[in-house]
């Protein structure tokens, strides 16, 4: 009977048995994943580190500050070579005891200046306030007047320089006429030239000087030239513009040399009737 009851139970169709086995897979899927979650709450996982590429570590070298760079100068090389001095014609050498050739030095020159002294006459009027520059020259020995003359040399006529009966004294640098032959006493002329503006002043500002004398200085050497005008009282006035000549024995005027330069008496010839004062 009990075999009978047990056949008797009807078996279950193809759905239920899908039905069933969906269910128990489902089942074990929620087992399995309610088992791993315990799993991870109770183990830790291991932390791998992570690697990149500026995790490397390499050795830091301590670098050491740089030196400044030394600069190389070029060593130059001079070439040294004894002395020589050109010997001059007029030099002769001076042999010491040494033996070493030495050539004598050309002396210095000092105290090269010239001084010139204004002597103005006593005579009424004879004082001026106008304008005068002389010159240096020679006279040739038929009376022509030489180009080589040296000047101008100013004269301070201003304030009372040149007044009635004074006495004053101008000094002048020569270095321009250092070697002029004039300078060491060959001048045996002094040109004064006088040069005013207006027609008054030519009246008014006339000089009647009463000596100029020259004096060179060179090397402690002195050399002297005085020009002495006439002493009466017509005579010896430097009044119209132009050119005068005082020698040793004659005074006069270039005529008509109101006008002229230094350059334009140079042809210029004493008179005749001078000539035998000359």
């Amino acid at each position: 009977m009990h075999r009978q009851q047990l056949c008797s139970e009807p078996k279950p169709s193809q759905q239920e048995r899908t039905q069933q086995q969906s269910r128990s897979v489902q089942f074990q899927q929620t087992t399995q994943q309610f088992s791993c979650q315990n799993i991870q709450v109770h183990q830790k996982p291991q932390e791998r580190p992570q690697v990149t590429q500026c995790s490397r570590q390499t050795p830091q070298v301590l670098q050491q500050p740089e030196k400044p760079q030394e600069r190389h100068i070029p060593i130059q090389q001079v070439t040294q070579y004894p002395c020589q001095v050109p010997q001059q014609p007029d030099e002769e050498p001076v042999v010491p005891k040494g033996g070493r050739c030495q050539h004598a030095h050309k002396p210095q020159i000092t105290d090269n200046k010239m001084e010139a002294s204004f002597k103005t006459s006593s005579v009424f009027r004879a004082g001026t306030d106008g304008v005068f520059e002389f010159y240096l020259g020679k006279f040739e020995s038929f009376g022509q007047l030489q180009k080589a003359c040296i000047g101008p040399f100013a004269i301070k006529a201003e304030g009372s320089y040149l007044e009635t009966g004074t006495h004053h004294k101008q000094t002048y640098g020569v270095h321009k006429f250092l070697n002029s032959p004039l300078l060491t006493g060959g001048a045996d002329a002094l040109i004064i030239r006088k040069s005013t503006s207006s027609f008054y002043d030519q009246i008014s500002d006339g000089w009647k000087p009463e000596l100029i004398s020259i004096t060179y200085k060179r090397n402690g050497q002195s050399y002297n030239k005085t020009f002495a005008f006439p002493k009466c009282e017509k005579d010896g006035w430097l009044e119209k513009n132009g050119f005068y000549v005082v020698t040793s024995r004659v005074f006069f005027y270039i005529p008509d040399s109101e006008n002229m330069k230094i350059e334009d008496i140079h042809s210029y010839v004493i008179p005749s009737t001078l000539m035998t004062q000359f």
